[in-house]
């Protein structure tokens, strides 16, 4: 008989194929989860001829999606939390293909093309926190921070996707045909039942002590499991508290402000970046080819961002990466504004998506790591909901500045504010309080322990 910590174990694995395999099922799903997400911007300019949808009509669309992510992603994380990872990813697949694949056989009526996008919304948003919550949980300590920021690149490979499959099929006029991709998630249901493990916190949580042993032996092969093994897997956290209570408890009311604030700038950013810099560009006298050329550039950031900032989370301090990574956006969205021309607008295009896209990978990879792991779901997606809250206003705001007829140079000033806001708030917040550590504590104290002995 052995006594066994079970974190110690996960967090000092070695990488191995349980690892690789974990990373390729939940970045697939993310592919396709976003595939869903971007199709309908592929598609939306074609649907929009053949149906005789006005402008107004798409707005109302995309309005109402924006509610139901932000209401998905604040439901879907708790109840990740609450009823299991597993259990959430399998609704939220469901959400999403059935919403997405609806549309190859629905008729020319766009009320249930509204509401199909509400639908899908919620699903798209709703598998974000229960897939990090799961890799946060398995992934070695010494690549937990690159392996998280490593799956969300799905999300950018999905976007891709869709405008590689969508283009050629859009233009020969069958645009519904690219929804039908969404049905791979039929395929997928099993995938998740039988090979994406539950999250260690949520088994140890239910009793379900056996598949601890289990699940801990596939994440660490060094561990053999010998009938009679007392295992023990600390969760953090009074167990009787609501995951909200302690989103805000323990000492981490401040940091959990600040955070949210962060969040709110970066998807500022991401809103700028996204939607308005195109037009910004052709305002300040740039031609629609070179607008559109810049946009693929600051797109090209994010997936860059995602690989870059993650591994360098591992080997630097947070707080470090995060004031690389804004001052980089900052400077870049400042130059832009100096209207370089040529090879230099993409040149300072480029960090605008390095901090747009790195931004939302990183602070979701911090809030996983912030956070006790058994209510790292409602961390993720409480602020990845609020985050959502700047594009309720934010596109009228953009769009006011743009109106102003104030200068290239003032807008772009105003806008190189944003990622130096969102760096101070992560400055700010305070780490005595981080589960990640604690963690760190715990081990030098064990280290210490073991020496004096």
């Amino acid at each position: 008989m052995q006594k066994i910590n079970g974190n110690r174990l996960v967090d000092d694995a070695k990488f191995n194929r349980f690892h690789l395999s974990l990373v390729l099922l939940l970045m697939f799903l993310l592919i396709l989860d976003n595939f869903d997400g971007a199709v309908t911007s592929v598609t939306m300019p074609a649907l929009m001829q053949d149906w005789g949808v006005t402008p107004v009509d798409f707005g109302i669309s995309a309005s109402v999606g924006a509610v139901c992510a932000f209401i998905g992603s604040i439901v879907f994380g708790f109840l990740s939390d609450v009823i299991g990872r597993k259990p959430i990813m399998i609704i939220c697949v469901l959400l999403f293909t059935i919403g997405t694949g609806y549309v190859v056989f629905m008729p020319a009526n766009f009320s249930l093309y509204i509401v199909r996008s509400g639908i899908t919304a919620m699903g798209i948003v709703g598998l974000i926190p229960a897939a990090i919550a799961i890799i946060s949980e398995y992934a070695p300590l010494k690549r937990r921070n690159f392996l998280i920021s490593l799956i969300c690149i799905g999300q950018s490979f999905g976007a891709i996707i869709a405008s590689l499959v969508g283009s050629p099929l859009v233009a020969s006029g069958q645009w519904r045909m690219v929804y039908a991709v969404a049905l791979i998630g039929f395929v997928l249901i099993p995938v998740v039942i039988f090979l994406i493990p539950e999250s260690l916190s949520i088994l140890w949580k239910k009793g379900k002590i056996d598949k601890v042993r289990t699940a801990i032996a596939k994440v660490n092969r060094e561990y053999v499991p010998q009938e009679g093994d007392e295992i023990e897997y600390k969760v953090a956290g009074q167990q009787k508290k609501s995951p909200y209570s302690i989103l805000f408890s323990e000492g981490r009311r401040a940091g959990s402000i600040l955070l949210f604030l962060a969040y709110f700038f970066t998807m500022t950013i991401v809103l700028l970046q996204s939607g308005f810099m195109p037009t910004y560009l052709v305002a300040a006298g740039y031609d629609m080819q070179v607008a559109v050329l810049g946009q693929t550039a600051s797109a090209s950031g994010v997936i860059i961002a995602a690989v870059l900032f993650g591994w360098l989370a591992d080997k630097l301090s947070f707080k470090t990466v995060f004031m690389i990574m804004y001052l980089i956006g900052a400077i870049g969205i400042f130059c832009i504004g100096l209207k370089p021309e040529g090879a230099l607008l993409f040149i300072c295009l480029i960090p605008v998506g390095l901090c747009a896209g790195g931004g939302t990978v990183l602070l979701n990879t911090f809030t996983s790591r912030y956070y006790p792991p058994q209510i790292v779901g409602t961390a993720v997606g409480l602020f990845g909901g609020l985050g959502r809250i700047p594009g309720f206003f934010v596109p009228i705001v953009l769009g006011l500045i743009l109106a102003s007829n104030l200068s290239h140079q003032t807008d772009f000033t105003i806008f190189a504010f944003l990622p130096l806001l969102a760096m101070l708030c992560m400055l700010l917040i305070p780490l005595q309080h981080a589960y990640y550590k604690q963690v760190e504590a715990t081990k030098a104290k064990a280290v210490a322990n073991t020496t004096d002995a």
